[in-house]
C-alpha cells in the first residue's frame, strides 16, 4: 500500500504541554499526536507542524502533516484521533494531500492573537488573557501597529542556535480591537520557517 500524505488542522490548549516539538519524557502537542497515531494504526509517523509553539501557547487551526501507509480511510482519521486524544488536542479537519504537500513549506500565512484585558477586577475565567488593568487606547494602539507591517528582522526572538535560513519576516497585517475590557492585538506574518 503506497503511504498517503494526510493533512490535520488541529486546535490545541497548550497549558500542559512544553510547546509543539516532541522531547523525551516530556508532554508535548507532537508527541501526543504521534502517540495517538500510533495507538490507532501501530504505525510510528513523524507529525510535522507549520509552526513550533512554545510551551503554554494554544492554536486553532494549526497544519500539520503526516505520511502513512495504514488501511484507516483518511475520513476517519478525525474520529479516531479525537477518541484517543486528551481533551484539551482536537483534530478539526483531515485530508489527503498531493504527495508534496508539506505543512512547513506550504505554511503561506500565520496569524497569532494576544488579549488584553483591561478589567479593574483580575478576570479568573479569562486566564488566556494578560490583565493590564486601566485604560489602555485601542485606537491609538491600532494606528501604532500600522507602523510594525512590512519586512522585519526578528533574529533576536530567536532561540540560542537556532538553525533557520532566514530570520527575516513580513507582517501582512496588524490590527488591534476592542470589545468592552478585552483588547485584541491580531499579528498576520508570512508562513514558512525554512
Amino acid at each position: 500500500m503506497p503511504k498517503r500524505n494526510i493533512k490535520l488542522v488541529i486546535h490545541y490548549d497548550g497549558t500542559n504541554y512544553h510547546g509543539w516539538a516532541s522531547q523525551p519524557e516530556t508532554a508535548t502537542i507532537q508527541g501526543t499526536i504521534e502517540e495517538a497515531i500510533y495507538n490507532l494504526t501501530s504505525q510510528a509517523v513523524k507529525v510535522n507542524g507549520s509552526s513550533r509553539t512554545d510551551a503554554g501557547v494554544h492554536a486553532l487551526g494549526q497544519v500539520a502533516n503526516f505520511r502513512i501507509d495504514s488501511p484507516v480511510p483518511t475520513e476517519n482519521f478525525a474520529n479516531a484521533l479525537n477518541n484517543l486524544l486528551p481533551a484539551d488536542i482536537a483534530i478539526a479537519e483531515v485530508e489527503q494531500m498531493p504527495g508534496d504537500f508539506d505543512a512547513i513549506s506550504d505554511t503561506v500565512q500565520k496569524r497569532y492573537d494576544y488579549l488584553i484585558n483591561t478589567a479593574s477586577i483580575r478576570p479568573v475565567l479569562a486566564r488566556n488573557q494578560w490583565h493590564r488593568p486601566g485604560r489602555l487606547d485601542a485606537d491609538k494602539m491600532n494606528a501604532a501597529a500600522k507602523l510594525l507591517i512590512g519586512k522585519h528582522d526578528f533574529k533576536s526572538f530567536a532561540s540560542a542556535g537556532d538553525q533557520r535560513e532566514s530570520s527575516v519576516r513580513t507582517i501582512t497585517d496588524c490590527q488591534v480591537s476592542q470589545d468592552r475590557d478585552v483588547i485584541k492585538v491580531s499579528v498576520a506574518a508570512d508562513g514558512n520557517r525554512k
